[in-house]
């Protein structure tokens, strides 16, 4: 009898704390810093003035890819429901797309990937409380968009650009120091001019959106 009282006890404390320990959460300020870790799905955009190049319309450039998302912040100012956050932040992505065939034989396409990569410190503003928070961030660095066809010369380069990246996104904890996260981000990339070693690209905008996890 004393056992079963001793367990119930234990289970209402557990019951009890639970919602106890998501309440003091709500009441805290924003963590210090933030490790994010994500799967990032890049959209390679459908611009004409990006496939011709390569004998491409952009209705047969790679649409979807998969790729990795990083980053981590540092929120140097915290008040009680709002915070000031410094990072830096990388992504890395591969798209896929395959020639087609029709029933009389054409061929329509080419078999072509293209990697998108891009690195740049970030700026945020916060708002949430501990147990988790939104955000809106930004930040200036560079970016490239890789792209491969069976006819594109081994020497050709995809240069690193200027690049504006902004976006949002929020991040709620499961537990004391993981939590849910996800992130949509712009990245607004600068005009190429063509060289010998590299062809011309329009400026552009890229579409990442990433989920996975936060570490604090």
């Amino acid at each position: 009898m004393r056992r079963r009282v001793l367990a119930m006890v234990v289970l209402l404390g557990a019951a009890w704390a639970a919602p106890l320990a998501a309440q003091e959460l709500t009441e805290q300020p924003i963590s210090r810093y933030v490790v994010d870790v994500r799967a990032a799905l890049p959209k390679v955009p459908s611009e004409d003035g990006l496939g011709n190049p390569y004998g491409l319309t952009g209705d047969q450039l790679p649409g979807l890819g998969l790729g990795v998302d990083v980053g981590a912040h540092y929120y140097v100012m915290r008040w009680k429901r709002m915070a000031l956050g410094l990072g830096f932040a990388a992504v890395v992505g591969r798209a896929h797309a395959s020639a087609v065939t029709a029933d009389d034989g054409t061929v329509t396409g080419k078999d072509t990937t293209a990697t998108f990569t891009a690195a740049a410190p970030q700026i945020s503003i916060n708002f949430g409380s501990a147990a988790g928070w939104s955000y809106l961030s930004g930040g200036i660095g560079v970016a490239s968009l890789a792209i491969r066809t069976p006819d594109t010369p081994d020497s050709q380069r995809a240069p690193r650009t200027k690049t504006l990246n902004y976006g949002g996104g929020g991040r709620w904890f499961l537990r004391d120091r993981v939590a849910l996260t996800f992130d949509i981000r712009f990245y607004a990339i600068n005009p190429i001019e063509p060289e010998a070693d590299v062809y011309r690209a329009p400026r552009m905008k890229m579409v990442v959106v990433s989920i996975g996890a936060s570490f604090r």
